[in-house]
């Protein structure tokens, strides 16, 4: 078991896992917590009244040095005080929002920079925790929760303490940590010998599980009222519920954000504007490169794990066709899992010479800001997105609606094949290919 010390450490440490997941984040900007829901933390920077950019950008960068150089937390509020001080956002002021309504509000201190070291450090960590341990999971598929188990330790937290469940227990979805404000506990993964040297026992949370709405707070400028989801999982007379807010698995959430924020796009009434906001999400450097990241790092490893890594949006004209030839309307977020990435570039397709390369699997985002054609396959009932490359072509197959990935809880456009064609004639037999964009 670490140690309280020995945990403060390993926080100090720097995991390239840990490093990717906080800098792969975007920004949201919000007035309380409550307002960022848990799938937007997990893919989204944010820190609460927080509602200039340049605020935001100054403490992301510090975070990010924190993270992957090891600052204390002493130094990372030393290192930001002056600064945030000298932009104004420091100490009790009268903030007056977008509605013109004027509030007196906390805003940088000790304390908070402090807190937000603590919440983006250990979330990153354990983030890069459950991504390892997830890529290693058929070897050590027991996870044993484990608690510091000293004085601070709340009660809850120890009462899951030295539990084990498989790696795909629902369990995991709610209460990996941090499941909690000021959570210090991890997860160990185990094989089956060494579960057998500690005598342990693996449980499962069937029917121990419930998930119920509770009340966060409220807005004292409209008076709405906040809630959050939490799911309490119950054993014998110990009863263990995340914190409000907490009640999710960052690790896992990596991509969640963007289907919030694709239902939001949906919700403009303005089509150009719609258009103009998912053609600038594809566009995005910062996007594409966090993709050539990934499958860098899916690659080297050389064998396939169960992460998933958004590609992009599907834009207006797409969608519509995709409601058009199913009935049903597509989720719009486009993903792969490392399997399906492995698989482009596989022997299969390098023997029938169709397999893509490292660097054109690393540019697949950009085919969906820079497709020139969009078939149906009429054989697999699919939409192909295909850019001209000469006599040939690159093609990328999502599966939609609503594909459901083995182990993700969303239903999502889910890319299963990708690939590249010698001759692109071969998209003219009208009885297998529809071009209809």
């Amino acid at each position: 078991m670490l140690s309280a010390n020995e945990l403060t450490h390993a926080f100090a440490l720097t995991p390239k896992d840990a490093v990717a997941y906080f800098r792969q984040k975007g920004y949201t900007i919000g007035w309380n917590w409550q307002e960022v829901a848990a799938r937007t933390h997990a893919q989204a920077f944010t820190v609460a009244k927080a509602a200039r950019l340049d605020i935001l950008e100054t403490i992301r960068k510090e975070v990010d040095k924190a993270i992957s150089t090891g600052t204390t937390a002493q130094a990372f509020v030393k290192n930001l005080t002056p600064t945030l001080q000298k932009l104004g956002w420091w100490g009790k002021q009268v903030i007056v929002d977008s509605a013109g309504v004027a509030e007196m509000v906390q805003l940088g201190s000790p304390w908070r920079l402090k807190n937000i070291y603590r919440v983006n450090t250990s979330t990153a960590y354990m983030a890069g925790r459950y991504k390892q341990q997830m890529e290693n999971s058929e070897a050590r598929p027991f996870w044993m929760y484990v608690a510091v188990m000293d004085e601070s330790t709340r009660a809850s937290h120890a009462a899951l303490h030295n539990k084990v469940f498989r790696f795909d227990d629902p369990i995991w979805q709610t209460h990996y940590p941090p499941n909690g404000w000021g959570c210090r506990c991890r997860v160990r993964a185990l094989s089956q010998r060494r579960l057998d040297s500690l005598g342990g026992q693996v449980t499962s949370s069937e029917g121990r599980l419930s998930t119920q709405t509770v009340d966060t707070g409220f807005d004292k400028r409209t008076g709405e009222v906040y809630t959050s989801e939490v799911t309490t999982y119950r054993d014998g007379a110990s009863v263990i519920t995340p914190d409000a807010g907490w009640n999710h698995n960052v690790g896992r959430l990596t991509y969640g954000t963007d289907v919030a924020l694709m239902q939001k796009i949906t919700a403009i009434d303005s089509l150009p504007l719609r258009t103009q906001a998912v053609q600038s999400i594809n566009n995005s450097g910062l996007r594409q490169q966090a993709f050539a990241q990934w499958v860098d790092e899916v690659l080297d490893k050389n064998r396939p794990g169960h992460s998933v890594q958004a590609i992009g949006f599907m834009d207006e004209a797409v969608a519509a066709i995709a409601l058009e030839k199913t009935g049903q309307p597509p989720a719009r977020v486009l993903v792969i899992n490392e399997k399906r990435l492995g698989h482009a570039g596989s022997g299969k397709h390098e023997v029938g010479g169709i397999a893509l390369d490292r660097d054109q699997l690393k540019a697949l985002p950009l085919l969906l800001s820079q497709y020139d054609a969009v078939f149906w396959d009429k054989k697999h009932d699919n939409l192909m997105y295909v850019r001209f490359a000469g006599d040939g072509a690159q093609v990328l197959v999502p599966v939609n609606p609503g594909y459901k990935l083995k182990g993700e809880p969303n239903r999502l456009d889910a890319v299963v094949n990708a690939f590249q064609v010698q001759d692109r004639r071969v998209f003219t037999d009208p009885g297998r290919f529809e071009r209809v964009w």
